[in-house]
C-alpha cells in the first residue's frame, strides 16, 4: 500500500552569511541591497528555539490565535533560507542557524483535544491511488524511529500541536520499556530499515518519553455472551506517544489531522492511506518514501469479510474465524489495494467530498494477508477513543 508529502524550495544562498540585527518588535531584520526590509527564516528559527518569552512578546503583536498570519510570515521567511544538512537542531546560542525546522510555530497551550483551524489539509490533492507522495503532502504522518533513526516499521499520527498528542497502534510499541529507545519524526518523507534515515527538509525528530497503550488492549481477545464464545484480533489496538520536545506546526507541512465526532463511523465515505509498508505480499519490499492510497470506508457486512475463510475451494462453505468489535473499523477490500506490514499505526483519513478536510477515523491494525481481494484492512475507530486520548494529556474531550 502507498503514501507521502511536499517541499518549499530554498533559496541559494546560505542563511549564515548575513549581518543580522534586531527589530524593535523583538523579530530580526535585514535591509537587502535595495533597501527593502526582509526577515530571513533562519532568524526566526533562532528566535523560536527555547525562546518562550521571545515568542510571547511575538504572539502579543500578531495576536494570540492569528494563525493564518503568522503561517503567511513563516513562509515568506522559509523562502529565503537554505536548509540545514545536519540531522539535529542546532543551539541558538550558537548564532543564526540555517533551517532543520520547517517554516512553523509553537501554537499555544490545548486545553482540550479539539479541531484546529486548517487541519486535515494536504499541502496539494493529487491522489489517484497507490502511489509516491509528494514530501509533506500528508501533514499529519508521523514515524516511529529507533533511537539510531531507523525505521522501526510502524507509522503515527499527529492530532495536536501543544501538546503533542500523537496516536498509533498498541501493537507498534508493545514490549517497549524503555521510551528513550524510540523517536517520533514528523514531516519525514523517506524511510530506511538497516542505516538511519536521511533528514527531510521539513522533518523533525523528537525524544519519547512515555509511551501509553490502552490498557485493555489484547490479541486475541476473547468474551462469553448469550451467542457464545467469541475471538477478536487486536482489541482496543491503540495508543498514545508522549514526545519531551516541542513541535513547531505549520499548515501544509506539520500539522495535525481533523478530530472525529465521538462515535463517528464515515461508512461509504472516502479514505486516504499512508505509509512505507510494503508495496506487495508476501515478498516485498517496503517502501523507502512515502505513499499513499484512496480505499473506501466499508459497511460492518462488507468488513466481517475478513472474519470469515472458506474450507477449501471445492467445498463453499465459510467459517467465521472471528468477529468485529464496535471499536473497529475497514476500508479497502480491492485486490492490491490495502495496508500491509509497515503500515502499522498509519492514519486511515476520511472525507465525504472533495473540499472537506481529512479527519482520522482508523489506526492500521491487521487484516488477512495484504491488500487480498475481498478483504478490507482493519482499524482502530479513533472516534471511540477520544475521551481516553484525551485523558492522557489531561484535556478536556468535546464531542468536536
Amino acid at each position: 500500500m502507498p503514501l507521502l508529502f511536499i517541499s518549499l524550495l530554498p533559496r541559494s544562498s546560505s542563511c549564515n552569511s548575513r549581518d543580522y540585527r534586531s527589530s524593535e518588535s523583538g523579530i530580526f531584520l535585514e535591509e537587502d541591497p535595495g533597501g527593502e526590509e526582509y526577515r530571513e527564516y533562519s532568524d526566526y528559527y533562532s528566535y523560536y528555539v527555547d525562546q518562550d518569552q521571545h515568542y510571547q512578546q511575538y504572539d502579543q503583536n500578531l495576536g494570540e490565535n492569528n494563525y493564518l498570519e503568522e503561517e503567511k510570515l513563516s513562509y515568506s521567511l522559509y523562502k529565503h533560507c537554505k536548509p540545514c544538512d545536519t540531522a539535529e537542531l542546532k543551539s541558538s546560542t550558537d548564532g543564526p542557524p540555517c533551517c532543520p525546522l520547517p517554516a512553523g510555530r509553537y501554537h499555544s497551550p490545548s486545553f482540550s483535544l479539539h479541531n484546529y483551524t486548517n487541519c486535515g489539509r494536504q499541502s496539494i490533492s493529487r491522489i489517484i491511488g497507490g502511489h509516491e507522495a509528494v514530501e509533506n503532502e500528508i501533514p499529519w504522518m508521523c514515524a516511529i524511529l529507533r533511537s539510531d533513526n531507523r525505521w522501526r516499521g510502524c507509522g503515527a499520527a499527529l492530532l495536536n500541536c501543544n501538546p503533542v498528542v500523537l496516536v498509533t497502534a498498541a501493537h507498534c510499541v508493545q514490549g517497549i520499556d524503555d521510551p528513550s529507545s524510540i523517536r517520533i519524526a514528523c514531516g519525514a518523507h523517506n524511510m530506511l530499515l538497516k542505516e538511519p534515515s536521511p533528514l527531510d527538509r521539513n522533518e523533525v525528530r523528537m525524544d519519547v518519553s512515555e509511551i501509553i497503550i490502552h490498557p485493555e488492549y489484547r490479541d486475541p481477545a476473547y468474551s462469553f455472551d448469550q451467542e457464545g464464545p467469541k475471538l477478536f484480533r487486536y482489541l482496543n489496538d491503540i495508543a498514545v506517544i508522549k514526545v519531551k520536545n516541542k513541535l513547531p506546526c505549520s499548515s501544509g507541512v506539520i500539522y495535525p489531522v481533523c478530530v472525529p465526532h465521538v462515535g463517528d463511523v464515515h461508512t461509504d465515505s472516502t479514505g486516504l492511506l499512508s505509509g512505507w509498508g510494503r508495496t506487495k505480499w508476501p515478498n516485498g519490499m517496503v517502501s523507502q518514501v512515502l505513499k499513499k492510497i484512496r480505499l473506501p470506508v466499508v459497511s460492518r457486512e462488507v468488513c466481517s469479510q475478513v472474519c470469515s475463510v472458506g474450507l477449501n475451494i471445492l467445498v463453499r462453505v465459510a467459517v467465521q474465524t472471528c468477529h468485529l468489535a464496535d471499536t473497529q473499523i475497514c476500508a479497502g477490500g480491492n485486490q492490491g489495494e490495502g495496508a500491509c506490514q509497515g503500515d502499522s499505526g498509519s492514519a486511515l483519513v476520511a472525507r465525504y467530498s472533495d473540499d472537506e478536510p481529512w479527519t482520522i477515523v482508523g489506526i492500521t491494525s491487521w487484516s488477512r494477508g495484504c491488500a487480498l481481494g475481498g478483504f478490507p484492512t482493519v482499524f482502530t475507530r479513533v472516534s471511540e477513543y477520544i475521551p481516553w486520548i484525551s485523558e492522557q494529556y489531561n484535556l478536556e474531550y468535546t464531542s468536536i
